[in-house]
């Protein structure tokens, strides 16, 4: 058995952060767990995200339960499973959370949640390459921002077209106003995606105290009454135990989290019982509350001809995007627009076309 000062299960959004700002201390010896992967060549390519959206390797294939709101669908809820988790992934959006969310979690008891509190996070996270307020943007964090002009006629002409009904352009939706129509913001820089294992994991791999085991599923927390001292967890079905001197951290997103805690016997009584799961610490809000968001998207038609990326596009029209991309970087893939996820969004070359209650993200 070994022993860290800090373990941190999940290797996502989250806990490629944690990673990086607990080993910036030398003295702290850190194990990082991620049941994935190290990674996928196409993780790196913006498009490549319609390849890894139903691949099992790299994702859970999660999908929500049918209800009626969802007319009886099950609505896939991709989460990622390899370093970076669904930031090297999903649809490269880069959208905060909404002002007011943040405030009334505050006004609920929430103390340190409220936007004025979390703003300087979210500034210190990214290095935003567009233009904007700096009391609300971070210019050296690292995780590269990006933000396209509306250069192309249709977004143009989309943005107008918003205006004569009364929704106004913002061209910095993560600024001092969410509101109104605006090109989508992305995690996208120098032709690539801009993950949390890009952008923390990648310059700190060589840190002697900080150890990263992929493949490694956990699969219980160790606890010595109430509090957690390590991780049991298999590695190629091969069982391993880690022991915290200090804290274990559980990263591992809004599904897998509760998840493990349950598994560990901390959750609400019955439903632990129910599984047969001894019951280690009655918690009954594990795994209940949790508050997602739809993105729907619509479609218009466009009778002229060569002037949507599904036209020029196709054939050989996708082959010169291809070749605009392998050998300058501007491409924009009427492909990857055919074939996008609701919560896609693009930088630079790649745009997409979503609209939603609060406007059209272009």
């Amino acid at each position: 058995m070994q022993s860290y000062d800090y373990i941190i299960v999940g290797a996502g959004s989250a806990g490629a952060v944690v990673a990086n700002r607990l080993s910036a201390d030398p003295r702290h010896r850190v194990l990082l767990l991620e049941a994935g992967p190290a990674g996928h060549p196409w993780s790196h390519v913006p498009i490549g995200y319609a390849k890894l959206l139903t691949n099992p390797t790299v994702n859970w294939l999660y999908a929500a339960e049918p209800e009626p709101a969802t007319n009886g669908r099950r609505i896939p809820v991709p989460r990622g499973r390899l370093l970076g988790g669904s930031s090297a992934i999903n649809g490269l959006a880069f959208v905060r959370g909404q002002a007011q969310d943040f405030d009334t979690w505050a006004q609920m008891g929430n103390k340190g949640w409220s936007y004025a509190d979390v703003l300087p996070v979210f500034k210190r996270m990214e290095r935003y390459e567009g233009p904007g307020d700096d009391a609300y943007r971070g210019r050296h964090g690292p995780l590269r921002v990006t933000n396209p002009a509306p250069s192309e006629p249709l977004y143009a002409a989309l943005i107008a077209a918003a205006a004569e009904v009364g929704i106004a352009h913002n061209p910095d939706y993560n600024g001092a106003t969410q509101d109104g129509i605006a090109m989508s913001q992305a995690t996208i820089a120098a032709r690539r995606r801009m993950s949390t294992a890009q952008c923390y994991l990648a310059p700190i791999r060589r840190r002697p105290n900080l150890r990263i085991e992929t493949g490694a599923l956990a699969e219980s927390l160790l606890l010595d009454g109430q509090r957690c001292i390590g991780v049991r967890y298999s590695v190629g079905g091969q069982p391993r135990e880690a022991r915290a001197g200090r804290e274990v951290v559980v990263s591992g997103g809004s599904i897998n989290s509760p998840q493990l805690l349950e598994l560990s016997g901390i959750g609400e009584p019955e439903r632990l019982r129910a599984l047969g799961i001894a019951v280690r610490h009655a918690l009954p809000g594990v795994g209940e509350n949790l508050r997602d968001h739809y993105a729907p998207r619509t479609r218009w038609a466009v009778g002229s001809r060569g002037v949507t990326f599904n036209d020029r596009g196709r054939g050989v029209g996708l082959v010169r995007q291809a070749l605009r991309y392998a050998l300058s970087g501007a491409a924009c893939s009427a492909w990857w627009r055919r074939r996008c996820a609701p919560s896609s969004a693009p930088a630079r070359g790649w745009r997409r076309r979503t609209c939603c209650s609060a406007g059209c993200r272009c």
